[in-house]
């Protein structure tokens, strides 16, 4: 036979001389029986060296595109590309588990060399044919194993941490099994394979993943799910960093998350016990640095640049002086983005800021700066030297551009650096920023500008102290008065001394200040500061002065603030008038005033002066500036909120939509003024009942008010607040509990727990428990509130009378309601006395004593003080006004415990046409004062026709306001009830049990429950299901016998009613 030579093409590949003979490359020689085993040896079931599953958080879209991909015929291998430590193992290793029943064999391929892969498939071969194998050499054992693939089906290949694509060739185009790489590297792949760029996780899964490494099965505190998230958020939601940290903690339980977030960069170096110390983050991108150094050193300092600047769109210009040839900074980006070390388009980059933390944190050399600051400073002093000072008003896209980088530049000041970036252009940066209500971003710049200053001029310097003095109302237009007054404070006194008392910049601090103390809840130490400005300012400056009258306003507003709403009226009305004869009548100054003083009338209740004043200053700006001014946009949101305080929500909602269309406009879906207005927009809907609408706004208010602002910002818990009250409006109880809960967290630890504020924070969570059903919960919460009220406000003040209103109908709906007659009859007298006869809060105070004495029997009384209540409501806000109607409702309610239904079902009547011709039949108070009515008609003995209603106002809620709405769980009950009357107790059965499930599910084991189950066993029995019953009645029984004990009435009384249904059945039996 003639010999032949067999040449093997590739790295591996195998060749044969006859069937006696395999050559894998130049010198590896299999024999044909090796060359038969690969055809006979079959895998044992289930064989495989996947490294267990680690958790896996917020992958499924990347699962599911790899199982689609390596699903399709012609696609047998897929890329995971991106950043060290992104997940692409932890992904690729995610699916192999989940599939492991698919495939025959998964193997595991270290591939960060050729190397590693002839070792990783002779490991295969190993376990494969051991006999052999144990006696071979590596290359022996890999051509085997290549040979042994080609022949059987179904396997899966997991080629991990591929540095050189080009080593992966010899395997991607297998016919019999599927193949995963993972991958640093984005280029030099084939065209033909299927990639996927893979991300970082989003922040709820990052916040998951941690929370599952550090507590286990354990839930989370609510303090903890914040730290979790504020850390994942530091670590960029990265997911080995998240691993990293989270296997940290376990560690290490006395370690706090937040100590571990201040020392975080000692932390990423360090690796937990059961962690490859290879597998650190710090050393995994140490690792890819060193390679880029060898390749491309301009690629390393141009990373290092990066890392001070925002993490971004950084603009491609900006860096284009860092060499002088533009061909090298293009190619050294691209080296970068191969190494997935950043993100590139057309004209900018991004990179990750973990990324960026690393490289900041690396030690300098000797006394220099840190590698890449100079840099970062150089190149931003170049770009903004052009563009001059930033405009005083409206937007400048280049200035808006770099902002981000120049914030990022000034928070990343290392200590001790004396910068070379102007302190001139930090301070002009932040004064543009808060100018569009960005106080928060402005304080790193303005800091990083007070310490320039207080280097080169000193600390008494005037400039120094106006720096100071913007870095104090930086702080406080970002809410955190805390510090705003930490800063003032001592200003105040080295201005006084370096530029005397009556000096206008010493004046301007201390009125600053003053309104730091009022916002922070300091309400005397304001009104005195205040004063005491005022009257240096008059006798400085005149009584006509324009600071003059800007201290009056201030005064003004914070005796507002106060409650004392005679003396802002006073002062208001003196200063619009000198405000009128100095300035004007449509001058700016003079049009603010007039927007204090309405609200102070809206405050005191008085809206026949509030609206007409709040339309007046409108009418004025949109005539002088337009719809789009931004003046013109806060009056006409003032409007709306005064309409939706006089219960016109409708109208609010009209104003409020083109408000948000001209924000959006103007200043874009983001900017702070856009989420405000977008917010109340959404509780204008919720005061119209169109929950639909209103939710979706307000959910995504306080998502976008967070990410702009913060989570504890003001703006932010405001916006929570009107979402909580829009939960609670739809019937979603536990949801606005859970949002009342973390306002009051957050607002008690930032402005402290006697702070206005948290105060009306605790106030709302009261009625959430008490809208619920919960009044148990509901009076300790109101008795903290107006203890701290009447040390806070003192006795007479609205808020304080607002919270005895709450208290007293919390009371009123206990299992005592006596106890709430006196304290409403006090507070109604408290009300009158203070506040005055048309006050709101004296209106609603009246109708909830009526309810009173209407829960303790005294029906004549309650019709008498709800008559009143009706005749002031009615001229003070309107028929329809929500005051009104439930006042109207009470009444209706009051004549038929009276035994005069025909009074009751005349007032209803009148009440639901005026309701449904004004908001419609859906709304939520024309829904209740239909099943009102109803009541009252089957009171009167038209229990037909109050059935009828009550069907329909029933099938309306449930497909309006949803199945679990309170006001639908009420309609279905009175619906029982006039099915129960009219001797229908089979229908009335299933609204007792959808009832019953609902309140079970909300309230647990709450005393309202027992009550709910008596009746459902009371209707079976009455509808003759006598076993039914008497298992009910066993229920109630088994929950309250063993606590109350068998001589209790109440358990009594439920055995007495077991006996009769069981004497009922053993009679039907017979």
């Amino acid at each position: 036979m003639t010999e032949s030579t067999f040449q093997a093409i590739g790295a591996g590949s195998v060749a044969a001389h006859h069937i006696g003979t395999a050559v894998t490359g130049p010198v590896n020689v299999l024999t044909a029986e090796l060359l038969s085993s690969a055809r006979d040896v079959q895998a044992p079931a289930g064989l495989t060296n996947l490294p267990p599953l680690p958790l896996c958080f917020g992958r499924t879209n990347e699962l599911d595109w790899l199982r689609g991909t390596l699903g399709q015929p012609a696609a047998g291998t897929a890329v995971v590309q991106g950043l060290g430590g992104v997940g692409k193992s932890t992904l690729a290793l995610a699916y192999a588990h989940r599939h492991r029943s698919d495939y025959t064999v998964m193997w595991w391929i270290a591939a960060a060399s050729p190397d590693h892969i002839e070792q990783s498939l002779a490991d295969l071969a190993l376990r494969l044919i051991p006999v052999w194998a144990g006696s071979a050499t590596t290359e022996e054992r890999a051509a085997w194993a290549k040979l042994w693939l080609q022949w059987h089906p179904g396997w899966l290949l997991v080629f991990d941490n591929v540095e050189d694509p080009p080593d992966l060739q010899p395997y991607v185009s297998a016919p019999n099994g599927h193949v995963i790489a993972t991958s640093r590297r984005s280029a030099s792949w084939p065209t033909s394979l299927a990639k996927l760029a893979l991300n970082v996780l989003d922040l709820a899964a990052a916040s998951d993943l941690l929370c599952r490494q550090v507590l286990g099965a354990t839930s989370p505190t609510h303090r903890q799910i914040q730290e979790t998230r504020a850390l994942s958020a530091d670590l960029g939601q990265l997911p080995l960093a998240l691993m990293q940290a989270g296997a940290y903690l376990a560690q290490n339980p006395t370690i706090s998350i937040e100590r571990y977030r201040r020392r975080l960069i000692g932390a990423l170096d360090k690796a937990p016990e059961g962690v490859d110390p290879e597998r650190t983050v710090a050393r995994i991108w140490r690792q890819t640095i060193s390679t880029l150094t060898e390749r491309n050193p301009l690629a390393v300092r141009v990373l290092s640049t990066l890392a001070w600047l925002a993490p971004d769109d950084i603009p491609v210009g900006l860096l284009t002086p860092i060499t002088d040839d533009n061909d090298d900074l293009h190619e050294a980006l691209g080296v970068l983005a191969v190494y997935c070390m950043v993100s590139l388009t057309q004209d900018s980059v991004s990179i990750h800021r973990l990324v960026q933390t690393t490289l900041r944190n690396q030690p300098p050399i000797g006394d220099s700066a840190p590698t890449g600051r100079l840099e970062a400073e150089r190149l931003l002093s170049t770009a903004v030297a052009p563009l001059g000072e930033p405009p005083d008003s409206g937007r400048s896209p280049t200035w808006d551009r770099l902002l981000p980088h120049l914030v990022a530049l000034a928070a990343t000041t290392p200590d001790g650096h004396a910068g070379t970036f102007p302190a001139g252009r930090y301070a002009s940066a932040a004064l543009y920023l808060q100018g569009l209500g960005h106080d928060g971003r402005a304080i790193p710049l303005l800091t990083a500008a007070l310490a320039r200053c207080e280097a080169l001029a000193g600390a008494e310097h005037e400039i120094t102290m106006k720096v100071r003095s913007n870095l104090g109302d930086a702080y406080y237009g970002a809410g955190d008065f805390e510090r705003s007054i930490a800063i003032l404070e001592p200003l105040v006194a080295q201005c006084a001394q370096v530029l005397g008392d009556s000096h206008l910049g010493t004046l301007t601090v201390a009125a600053n200040l003053a309104n730091s103390y009022r916002d922070s809840g300091d309400l005397a130490r304001a009104i005195t500061l205040h004063e005491e400005t005022l009257a240096r300012r008059r006798h400085a400056l005149g009584n006509d002065h324009p600071d003059t009258l800007v201290s009056c306003e201030q005064l003004a507003r914070t005796y507002h603030a106060s409650g004392d709403l005679g003396r802002a009226v006073s002062l208001f009305e003196a200063t619009l008038t000198h405000h009128q004869r100095s300035l004007g009548p449509t001058h700016p100054a003079t049009l603010s005033n007039q927007h204090g003083l309405a609200a102070v009338y809206l405050a005191s209740g008085d809206l026949s002066r509030a609206i007409p004043m709040y339309t007046a200053v409108f009418t004025q700006w949109q005539q002088a500036f337009g719809d789009s001014e931004s003046e013109t946009i806060t009056s006409r949101n003032n409007l709306a909120y005064a309409y939706l305080i006089a219960g016109r929500p409708d109208q609010a909602a009209q104003h409020l939509e083109t408000a948000l269309a001209r924000c959006e406009e103007v200043y874009g879906e983001a900017y702070p003024e856009t989420i405000a207005i977008r917010a109340n927009l959404g509780c204008a809907y919720r005061d119209a009942g169109d929950f639909t609408r209103s939710l979706p706004l307000l959910e995504t208010a306080a998502a976008q008010s967070a990410h702009l602002l913060g989570e504890g910002h003001p703006q932010t818990l405001t916006t929570r607040n009107g979402l909580a009250q829009a939960y609670r409006a739809a019937g979603h109880d536990g949801q606005a509990i859970a949002q009342y809960d973390t306002i009051l967290k957050h607002r008690a630890a930032l402005l402290g727990e006697t702070h206005p504020h948290t105060l009306a924070t605790r106030s709302g969570l009261a009625n959430a428990h008490l809208a619920a059903g919960d009044p148990d919960h509901a009076v300790p919460l109101f008795e903290t509130v107006v203890t701290q009220c009447e040390q806070v406000f003192g006795e007479s003040h609205p808020d304080t009378l607002s919270n005895y209103i709450g208290l007293a109908d919390a009371l009123r709906q206990t299992d005592n309601p006596a106890q709430a007659v006196p304290l409403s009859e006090s507070t109604l007298e408290r009300c009158v006395r203070s506040l005055g006869e048309d006050h709101p809060h004296t209106v609603v105070c009246r109708s909830n004593l009526a309810l009173a004495h209407l829960a303790v029997g005294d029906a004549p009384r309650a019709v008498q003080l709800l008559e009143a209540a009706v005749c002031n409501a009615s001229l003070i806000f309107g028929d329809t006004h929500p005051h009104t109607v439930t006042s109207r409702i009470n009444l209706a309610a009051a004549h038929m415990e009276s035994d005069s239904a025909a009074q009751a079902v005349t007032v209803l009547e009148d009440v639901r046409a005026q309701l449904e011709a004004e908001l419609g039949r859906a709304h939520p108070q024309s829904l209740h004062a239909t099943a009102m009515l109803a009541r009252a008609l089957g009171g009167s003995g038209g229990l037909p026709p109050a059935t009828e209603l009550l069907e329909h106002s029933v099938a309306l809620a449930e497909k309006e306001l949803g199945l679990t709405h309170p006001d639908t769980v009420k309609q279905r009950q009175y619906l029982a009830e006039i099915y129960r009357a009219n001797d229908q107790p089979d229908l009335a059965v299933p609204l007792y049990e959808a009832n019953l499930a609902h309140w079970q599910q909300t309230l647990g084991d709450h005393p309202n429950i027992l009550n709910a189950q008596l009746t459902l066993a009371d209707t079976h029995q009455e509808a003759g299901a006598h076993q039914k019953a008497i298992a009910v009645y066993r229920v109630a029984l088994d929950r309250i016998e063993p606590t109350l004990g068998p001589e209790n009435p109440l358990v009594t009384q439920i055995c007495a009613r077991i006996d009769a249904a069981e004497h009922a059945t053993s009679r039907s039996d017979r």
